[in-house]
């Protein structure tokens, strides 16, 4: 998970209202990705938010920079292809962005989220490394992808 070269994402988090900022920041640092994923878990939300709890707009930010500042934890050298694929899509997703290609998404941040560009630019080299080291070019887009990583 969190390498000690890696630093964490703080311009996502600072996007938070500050009446959801403890709570966020307590849910990014406890929970695994896959929690935060499977944000409609029974006590979740009610958990990090006690005394206030995002609704609406307000929740899809909340949810979407937790995500986004959660996959900085990650060491993107000790991901699979396919599972950094995944975090490509995820990425692109959070961000509302039309394309996964990690170099886009570095350069569309760069000015606004440096950790995060700087993140997905050292991914991307990783993945074409791995690609290169066992000779697959492709990556499959299927849902027999394990997500252990994010557990």
């Amino acid at each position: 998970m969190l390498d000690k070269n890696y630093k964490l994402e703080k311009g996502f988090l600072a996007e938070i209202p500050l009446r959801f900022r403890k709570g966020s920041m307590a849910m990014l640092g406890i929970e695994p990705m896959i929690n935060i994923l499977n944000w409609s878990q029974p006590g979740l939300v009610e958990r990090y938010f006690k005394d206030k709890m995002p609704e609406g707009d307000d929740l899809d930010l909340v949810r979407s920079r937790i995500v986004l500042s959660k996959i900085t934890y990650f060491n993107p050298q000790t991901l699979d292809a396919d599972n950094m694929q995944i975090i490509f899509r995820l990425a692109a997703r959070m961000l509302d962005f039309p394309s996964s290609d990690p170099e886009k998404m570095a350069e569309l941040t760069r000015q606004t989220y440096p950790v995060f560009s700087n993140w997905m630019l050292t991914a991307s080299k990783f993945t074409r490394q791995s690609k290169t080291m066992n000779g697959n070019g492709s990556v499959k887009d299927s849902s027999d992808v394990s997500v252990d990583w994010c557990r």
